[in-house]
């Protein structure tokens, strides 16, 4: 939203702010190569980075810049450039701009651009809202563990024990348990990467025991592709075994390095009361100070753990209820994708007739005027 609205904001702040560009060019009074000529200065306004890559916009390149049709400011010197009263040339034509140059983009533009974002972000926070009413709905219907726990965050690593968590929220109802999350994580991610790669390290050794044999290029090109995902490597299948093999020497030493690490506490626990409504008690006492409760009128200052303040949050649900939620899958992700393409459709639909109902941008006119020999004579062209 905050990217679509620069998006719209940027072509109001360039017409603001104007930028005049500037070519120059020469001008030979005729084709013999004595005759010197004469530096031009052709100035224009360009409204936007579109107007001015518009084929109506053609004097800002060099390539299409010329005396003939673009404005320009000339002072031609008689003498210097050696033209003769008899030179035969009897009049000239001085291009004026008309007074609607200066005019600006209609107004009713600006209004097409922030009626445009205002839509399209009112349809989009509806949106938003029937989905989390949908998920309200699906979490009422549904009971889990995670209806039962809390997840606490800020409560520091090995400085308390679980008597003094459950102690602490005991206040709020009837705790079941109250574990501490460990520093396992690493191992558990080891332990994982060393299956992975085992399982890997016997793919290829079967792939090397049985060779492969190609009926076409279309099988052939099949198994660079597998093989590329299976090995991770361009290398031959050789060398794709000795790096694996290496692999998973560096992770088995990693692990034994970790299992005699002292475990310890990460700052963080899950608490689980028998009944859901103990757990929605320590949501309503323990307020988070972010936006979304200032929003909605959230005051006053939670609870300290040991001197400690702490952050509370619903724990994750260990069921498939939260993607059905977001809507990823299954038939609610085809609804999601025809809600969310018809509300770009029905913008598109609703402002590109509008477009035609608002006055044109006003072009630049121009008005030749006459001028003869003797206004040559005089200073030439201004």
């Amino acid at each position: 939203m905050v990217v679509l609205s620069l998006i719209n904001i940027y072509p109001l702040v360039n017409n603001i702010q104007q930028a005049d560009f500037t070519e120059r060019y020469y001008l030979s009074p005729s084709t013999s190569p004595s005759e010197k000529g004469v530096e031009c200065v052709s100035s224009f306004a360009s409204y936007s980075f579109i107007t001015l890559s518009s084929l109506g916009a053609l004097c800002a390149s060099n390539r299409t810049n010329n005396a003939v049709t673009c404005p320009s400011i000339c002072t031609v010197d008689l003498e210097r450039t050696r033209l003769s009263d008899t030179i035969g040339i009897t009049e000239v034509y001085e291009r004026v701009y008309d007074d609607r140059d200066e005019d600006t983009i209609p107004v009713a533009y600006y209004w097409l651009i922030f009626v445009g974002t205002f839509i399209f972000l009112a349809w989009h926070l509806f949106l938003r809202h029937t989905q989390v009413l949908s998920a309200s709905q699906i979490n009422a219907s549904t009971v889990t563990v995670g209806d039962f726990t809390v997840y606490v965050t800020g409560l520091g690593k090995n400085s308390n024990s679980r008597a003094e968590l459950e102690d602490f929220f005991a206040h709020y109802g009837e705790v079941a348990t109250a574990v501490y999350t460990k520093n396992l994580g690493d191992f558990l991610l080891l332990e994982k990467k060393l299956i992975e790669l085992t399982v890997k390290e016997e793919e290829l050794r079967l792939i090397d025991a049985h060779g492969t044999k190609y009926e076409g290029w279309w099988e052939w090109l099949w198994f660079k592709i597998y093989f590329r995902a299976v090995s991770g490597s361009l290398r031959g299948l050789t060398g794709a075994i000795d790096a694996c093999k290496t692999e998973i020497s560096e992770v088995r030493a990693k692990i034994e390095l970790l299992q005699g690490r002292h475990l310890e506490n990460t700052g963080e626990a899950l608490v689980t009361f028998n009944y859901e409504a103990h757990a929605n008690n320590v949501f309503r006492d323990h307020v988070q100070r972010d936006l979304k409760n200032r929003l909605t009128c959230k005051h006053g200052d939670a609870p300290l753990f040991l001197d400690k303040r702490i952050s509370v949050y619903r724990a994750p649900e260990p069921s498939d209820v939260y993607w059905e939620n977001m809507d990823i899958r299954g038939a609610r992700l085809i609804v999601r994708r025809l809600v969310t393409h018809s509300s770009a459709v029905f913008i598109l639909g609703t402002l590109v007739p509008c477009i035609p109902c608002c006055p044109s941008t006003p072009h630049s006119g121009v008005e030749p005027q006459k001028l003869g020999v003797d206004g040559l004579k005089e200073g030439g062209l201004s």
